[in-house]
């Protein structure tokens, strides 16, 4: 029984180590172990300090003692230059490199909370910006991107416009739409994560067929796939 439970024990363990550890408990595990050689060093640089001392007299009285024997055998005045060591000491070093790891485990989640926001914004804002220019294109052409109807769900395939910057989408050239006078865009971003914005006339919403301008969102994916990271604007 001893030995099955060790077993698992074990495997749990395995298991935690393969997964890797997070930047936040790296960062932790930094301030920790900064914050425990802050207090373990004083000691140690006070023994450091009594050597470094000793030997600093020791170095002065042998220097001294050479430049007596040198005035005394060649008649001359001979004068000793002690120069002073600057920087920081260990203790310092380890009490900054402490503050540091304690600023950026309280500052990176903060700053990555941002930056998400800002992207999360920044989509919001694109996918405006293309619902304009959807809205010209309508009133020239009463059309929307992919010839596709206006204000109508259409669930047949290849109803999804998956790059509104080619001509078939009609906002940036002409792809044959009656009566274009564009573009209504100069060109249709990426994404802040990199993947282009799409228009789907039959995205799903809580049960019920929308027509969407969106984007896949932080996680890029996916076609077709209607899940809660994607940014999306429902037109109808």
């Amino acid at each position: 029984m001893f030995i099955a439970v060790l077993l698992i024990h074990c495997e749990k363990m395995k298991n935690f180590f393969q997964k890797g550890f997070t930047l936040i408990e790296l960062m932790i595990v930094i301030a920790i172990m900064g914050i425990m050689t802050a207090m373990a060093v004083p000691s140690y640089q006070a023994f450091m300090a009594q050597r470094r001392l000793n030997g600093a007299a020791r170095q002065v009285m042998s220097d001294l003692m050479a430049a007596r024997m040198q005035a005394i055998t060649q008649n001359n005045e001979f004068r000793n230059r002690f120069r002073r060591a600057f920087g920081f000491t260990l203790l310092e070093l380890m009490i900054v490199m402490a503050i540091i790891g304690i600023i950026a485990v309280i500052a990176i989640p903060q700053m990555n909370a941002y930056l998400n926001r800002a992207k999360m914004a920044r989509a919001r804002g694109d996918i405006d910006k293309i619902f304009k220019a959807m809205v010209l294109l309508e009133a020239d052409t009463g059309l929307w991107p992919g010839f596709q109807g206006v204000d109508e769900i259409n669930q047949g395939s290849g109803n999804e416009v998956w790059n509104l910057g080619t001509s078939s989408a009609g906002l940036v050239a002409n792809g044959g739409y009656p009566n274009w006078h564009g573009p209504y865009m100069s060109s249709v971003p990426l994404d802040p994560w990199g993947n282009r914005y799409f228009l789907d006339t039959d995205y799903q919403v809580n049960g019920e067929w929308h027509v969407v301008i969106g984007s896949f969102g932080p996680n890029g994916c996916c076609q077709n796939v209607y899940d809660d990271d994607n940014v999306i604007k429902v037109l109808w």
